[in-house]
């Protein structure tokens, strides 16, 4: 088709291809453009531009009695719907399977073949030193510890301490052993460091100090209801209808 001037396709309003190459279709709500086939190609950089200031200003459906499958809100400096129509923040992931079932909503995926492959998510902000990207602050990692069928994953959590590199502070495990300070933890808290309980802590089995000069303070007092005290091996207190008898000093 040479178009030398504006050229209107008969029986479709407003309809016309101009001398410059633009193309328009209809000027009524509902005027549409059906694809049987085939792609649509951006050949060079290229920009689309949507109606400012409105919900789902532009969508992609099945068809057009159903929900979208992928909205773009142009209120609120623009959100993201994947299965919904009025996004409620940047991103919003909406499924509707009922009957108890968790479905997957999103994946992070590393799909590396080899051992201690893992996926990201990280967060960042922006600062005042002038640089051009953000910092990133803290970061949640999923990775695999063994591949085929012994697989274990963990959940690894890593802030920003001191300059650009994330430091991991805690790691929760396979067998569901959490870390703090440790990458390796062998019981379901495991921490390197002190422990601080503000308010009443009750420990229903065994307080084991570990390491030289590790020691405990007890602020409020200490009370055992049942069982022993030990210091290096050596019953200091035991439990009698709650009173703390001492049995030996040391």
């Amino acid at each position: 088709l040479n178009v030398t001037g504006t050229s209107t396709i008969q029986g479709l309003s407003a309809t016309y291809i101009n001398d410059t190459g633009n193309i328009t279709l209809g000027d009524a709500q509902g005027d549409r453009i059906h694809i049987n086939s085939g792609l649509t190609l951006y050949q060079n950089q290229s920009t689309s531009t949507i109606v400012n200031n409105l919900v789902n200003a532009f969508s992609i459906a099945t068809s057009s009695d159903v929900t979208s499958l992928f909205s773009i809100d142009t209120t609120q400096n623009g959100r993201i719907g994947i299965g919904t129509q009025i996004p409620q923040a940047k991103l919003e992931i909406v499924s509707t399977q009922g009957g108890g079932i968790t479905r997957d909503n999103l994946y992070l995926s590393n799909l590396a073949n080899a051992t201690s492959t893992g996926a990201r998510l990280s967060f960042r902000a922006s600062d005042d030193n002038g640089q051009t990207l953000p910092t990133t602050t803290a970061a949640i990692t999923g990775i695999l510890n063994q591949n085929f069928s012994n697989a274990t994953g963990s959940l690894i959590f890593s802030t920003l301490q001191s300059g650009t590199q994330l430091t991991e502070v805690m790691r929760l495990t396979g067998l569901g052993f959490v870390g703090i300070g440790l990458t390796n933890p062998q019981v379901a808290l495991d921490i390197s460091g002190n422990l601080r309980t503000t308010s009443s802590s009750t420990f229903a089995t065994l307080i084991n100090v570990n390491g030289i000069n590790s020691t405990s303070t007890f602020a409020g007092g200490l009370v055992v209801t049942s069982g022993s005290i030990y210091e290096q091996g050596q019953r200091v207190c035991s439990s009698t209808n709650g009173a703390c008898n001492s049995s030996s000093q040391t």
